[in-house]
């Protein structure tokens, strides 16, 4: 949960005045959900599949989204 230090105030330099209220809570509640969310995944794709291809998955997800920041970063998108 470190991380959230330092995405929380990126988001917030994007957000008005009027908008950092709900913005906040919105972006706040949207992370924890996902991160709560990927638990529960993992845990019924091993119950189904085993925990070979319950780890397998997550690395897929994860390469998927590190190839993502690497593209970004290279193409200089920005995002």
């Amino acid at each position: 949960m470190g991380w959230g230090a330092a995405l929380l105030p990126r988001f917030m330099d994007n957000l008005s005045d009027a908008e950092r209220g709900a913005g906040f809570g919105l972006v706040r509640t949207t992370y924890m959900m996902m991160s709560a969310t990927g638990s529960v995944i993992v845990g019924t794709i091993a119950d189904t599949a085993g925990w070979g291809i319950a780890f397998g998955t997550f690395v897929v997800f994860l390469s998927v989204i590190c190839l993502s920041l690497v593209g970004n970063r290279v193409l200089g998108l920005g995002f």
